[in-house]
């Protein structure tokens, strides 16, 4: 890695989580971020959507991480043992029970 920064911010607008793909609302904190591996890389985060890839980090002790290998992390942890099985609608970065049992 060349160099990677974030920044805790409060949105001044709406954002898109770069994780989730929901809404970062005006007001609400979240990361910004912004790097070079290969190539350059930005995004923002919610504070929990950054919690969860710090937490599945350390737990796989891992310093890097793609988006399907979060989710499929919070799957095998949570999800296939959820009551709601396949008939859940719930974003998994953005579920309560999730983040309850992740964080």
């Amino acid at each position: 890695m060349s160099f990677h920064s974030s920044t805790t911010r409060v949105a001044r607008k709406d954002h898109k989580c770069s994780l989730c793909g929901t809404a970062i609302k005006k007001g609400d904190k979240y990361i910004d971020f912004a790097g070079k591996y290969y190539d350059f890389y930005s995004g923002k985060h919610h504070e929990k959507c950054e919690d969860l890839i710090i937490k599945y980090c350390e737990v796989n002790q891992e310093k890097e991480y793609t988006y399907d290998v979060v989710l499929d992390w919070i799957y095998d942890e949570n999800c296939r043992n959820c009551d709601k099985g396949d008939d859940c609608d719930v974003n998994p970065f953005r579920c309560e029970i999730v983040l309850k049992n992740t964080l």
